[in-house]
């Protein structure tokens, strides 16, 4: 893709025609959208920002392609123009129903999810609005493994402001894990409906064996705090 760069001089906006027909067609598509929804001028942010969106999905042509659009350029992915409905008006949105009979559901690794047009942590965010919608619309409960930061250290279990992304204001529980030679630390670092230690520092200690993916309760007096053993 090639570029020109046609600077304006200083403190002369007015001469940058480019930027400002841009901004002009930003402007007035906002200024509609809010006349045509009757809403107050505290909405101007909203109508914008989509006006910005609606914008890089504006075809263009490249001096060494035939045609592109902005958003394509910046994710390597066609615009999904299903997306291109009116704002500020009633939509229905399909969703696929799981079935009545769905009890549990679990997503093995959150970050392994890729929603298009979203960065990590915007997607890691819309997913989890999506699976609180699931767990609403069938009932059951969801289940989602997810990283924490190697750089923050454990408590020994992982501490709430490890995970990645910030998704931590949605899921009722979360439960942070460290585990060591046959022995796993679970911590409630967050819960809705009971106590919690945000800080990872009081974890209930359990024995696990890979293999069988068999877990047994330990004793706290069976446990070496700092390097967690058998006994």
């Amino acid at each position: 893709m090639l570029v020109h760069v046609n600077a304006a001089p200083p403190h002369r906006q007015d001469k940058n025609g480019l930027a400002e027909r841009h901004w002009q067609t930003l402007v007035s598509m906002a200024r509609n959208w809010l006349v045509s929804a009757d809403l107050p001028p505290s909405f101007w942010y909203y109508a914008v920002k989509r006006a910005s969106e609606v914008c890089n999905y504006f075809p263009f042509k490249l001096e060494d392609n035939p045609f592109s659009t902005p958003f394509e350029l910046a994710h390597h992915t066609k615009p999904d123009l299903r997306a291109l409905f009116k704002p500020f008006c009633l939509a229905a949105v399909r969703r696929e129903r799981l079935g009545d009979d769905v009890r549990l559901i679990v997503l093995d690794n959150a970050v392994d999810v890729t929603l298009e047009g979203q960065d990590e942590w915007g997607g890691l965010r819309t997913l989890m609005r999506e699976l609180k919608w699931w767990a609403r619309e069938t009932g059951a409960a969801v289940v989602v493994c997810h990283h924490t930061s190697e750089g923050v250290q454990g408590n020994p279990c992982p501490p709430r402001h490890a995970l990645h992304g910030k998704v931590a204001q949605t899921p009722s529980l979360i439960l942070t894990v460290h585990s060591q030679q046959g022995v796993m630390g679970v911590c409630a670092v967050k819960n809705r409906y009971g106590p919690a230690d945000a800080t990872g520092g009081t974890p209930i200690w359990l024995s696990y064996d890979p293999a069988s993916m068999q877990i047994l309760d330990l004793q706290q007096h069976q446990v070496q705090i700092g390097q967690p053993q058998l006994l």
